[in-house]
Parts: structure tokens; C-alpha cells; sequence
């Protein structure tokens, strides 16, 4: 089995399993990544955005975005967000004098990056359909946040991005950081909307060597590749998934209430559905108020002993 980065066959095999798949590590570029290595379908994916509500969770700039927007590679210029969600990215990055272009494979994304955000200049496609429709477009920065490493083809996308370069052009990639503290488990997509750092979505785990390796070999110099510090968000997302008591309280309370005389007394009808509403509510601010003790002691210890963070942010320039 070869590497699907550097091509070399001398790797460990079996580390994890995961349904039908099978984790490989490789010792040569260090990469790790799941056999069989083919991406989520498109049914996949429709189902995960239904599930999810994409567009809901979608407005939040994460790590990689503040980042490049706190120390961009260069001051303006032309920028292409490859898979850039609903354009909150975009709007912060024209604000600091970017002529931003989004494209997302999302329609209904692209429809709020375009109303909500004003980001024009965005396609419901793909990097290689935007790179027929558009043959001739280039950029200053090439920006892939969360892309990487769902690709299972990684070498035809830098193929696709660096004739999209201008000379001396930046790529910045963020992918998750495998090494970080709080290691990834599964999840489960009917209940979460989400299988996790696990295939069919993500195919590959990156560290910094790996994601170094791979810039460099496709010809990229001044690399650069800087780790998130340990969050209370990811401290947060151990505890609601990791300790079953917590992770469950919500349906537990709600089953005990549907079961109890109270709800009986409600009756039929509005009554009995807002008593229902109102016990969600409760439910919610409860499993709340259990998660943010622990989430807090979890953050601490994880800052205290410089733990590293769940986002890793790369950028190399491109010169022909």
C-alpha cells in the first residue's frame, strides 16, 4: 500500500480500525491515513449538511481564519477561498483589502456568502470546475481551511492550485492536528451529524512534519507551520463526548419527565406541548451548567502543561 503523499510503501499498518477501514502511518513523510482511501460520496455529504444544518455552525471564524488574518502573508492582493462555507472568512479578509473569490461545493453556502456577507464573487463548484470555467485567473493567496484533509486525491488538488498561483503566491492550509491532546474518537452521524476525525470524511491525519513534507515537496519554500493552543472549546467537547453521564443527561431527563404524572397532567393539545418545550429548555440549561465545571479543570490542566491544540495552520509561497 503506497503513501498517498510521498508514494512510499514502507508504513505500519492496522494502528486503528473504524467500520471497514484501516489507519496506516507512514515512516518515510510521516502522514497517517485510512485503507480504503476514497472519499464520502455525495449522498454522504447531503446527508451530513441536512443533519447538521451546515449553514447554522458555519459563522464562526476558527483558529486558521484568525491566523491568517491576524499576520497575513502579504497586505492585499487577490485571494481564492477554496471551500469557504457561508463567506464569514471573505468578508474579514476584504475588510483588511482583499479582493476575495469563495467557492464551495455548498449551493445553499454560496447563497448566504452572497446575501448575508455580499461576497460577489462566489461559485457553487469545485476547484477543477472553477479552473475550467475560469482558466486564466490568478491569485496572491490560495486559502484551504478544513479541506485537506477530506481530499483522496491530494496531489491532483496541488495540481489544480499552483498554475492558479501568481508568482511568489501564498497557499494556506488548515487541516485538524492529530497530535493534539485531546485525541479524536468516533461519533455517531445520526445522533451528532458528525462521524468525527474518521472516513469517509476525513482520510488523512497531518502533523507538522507531514504537512511540511508535503508543501515542500510540491515546490513550496518558507514554510511555515504553527499549532492552536488547547481551547475551552475542545475542553468542552471532551467532557460532552467522552463522559457518558454528561454526554447522555439530556435524553435521560427528558425520557424520565416523558414517563412521569406531571406531563400527564398536561393534558393534550398547546398544554402539553409547551410543557414538553419547557422541559427541553431545562434540560438543556442543566447539561450545560454539568459540562462547565469540568470543561473549566480540563482547560486549566491542558494550558497549564502547554498542551497543543486540535488546528494546524500551515503557508508556503509558491515560485515557479
Amino acid at each position: 500500500m503506497k503513501c498517498p503523499v510521498c508514494a512510499s510503501r514502507d508504513a505500519a499498518k492496522g494502528l486503528e480500525e473504524f467500520e471497514e477501514y484501516t489507519l496506516h502511518h507512514c515512516k518515510n513523510c510521516d502522514l497517517m491515513w485510512w485503507e480504503p482511501f476514497k472519499a464520502g460520496t455525495r449522498e454522504f455529504y447531503e446527508k451530513l449538511h441536512v443533519l447538521r444544518d451546515v449553514c447554522q455552525f458555519a459563522d464562526e471564524l476558527q483558529f486558521d481564519h484568525k491566523t491568517f488574518l491576524a499576520n497575513p502573508p502579504i497586505k492585499q492582493g487577490d485571494l481564492l477561498d477554496v471551500g469557504c462555507g457561508t463567506g464569514v472568512f471573505l468578508k474579514e479578509a476584504r475588510k483588511l483589502g482583499f479582493r476575495v473569490t469563495g467557492i464551495d461545493i455548498d449551493q445553499n453556502a454560496i447563497v448566504t456568502a452572497k446575501t448575508k456577507y455580499q461576497i460577489d464573487d462566489a461559485h457553487a463548484m469545485s476547484l477543477e470546475e472553477f479552473s475550467k470555467r475560469f482558466e486564466g485567473r490568478k491569485f496572491d493567496v490560495i486559502t484551504c481551511f478544513q479541506i485537506i484533509e477530506h481530499l483522496d486525491n491530494i496531489r491532483d488538488f496541488f495540481g489544480l492550485v499552483k498554475p492558479m498561483l501568481k508568482p511568489a503566491g501564498f497557499l494556506v492550509i488548515g487541516t485538524p492536528h492529530r497530535e493534539r491532546w485531546v485525541r479524536p474518537r468516533p461519533m455517531d452521524l445520526a445522533k451528532t451529524g458528525h462521524v468525527g476525525d474518521y472516513p469517509p470524511m476525513h482520510l488523512t491525519r497531518w502533523n507538522r512534519k507531514s504537512l511540511t513534507y508535503l508543501l515542500e515537496s510540491e515546490g513550496f519554500s518558507d514554510v511555515e507551520v504553527v499549532m492552536s493552543p488547547f481551547s475551552l472549546a475542545e475542553a468542552r467537547s471532551y467532557i460532552t463526548t467522552n463522559i457518558g453521564i454528561i454526554r447522555d443527561a439530556e435524553e435521560r431527563f427528558v425520557a424520565l419527565f416523558r414517563k412521569s404524572k406531571v406531563l400527564k397532567s398536561a393534558g393534550d393539545g398547546n398544554a402539553r406541548v409547551q410543557t414538553m418545550s419547557s422541559v427541553l429548555r431545562l434540560a438543556r440549561m442543566l447539561r450545560r451548567l454539568a459540562i462547565f465545571a469540568p470543561s473549566v479543570v480540563v482547560f486549566a490542566c491542558g494550558r497549564m502543561l502547554h498542551k497543543e491544540g486540535c488546528i494546524l495552520y500551515a503557508r508556503g509561497k509558491y515560485v515557479p
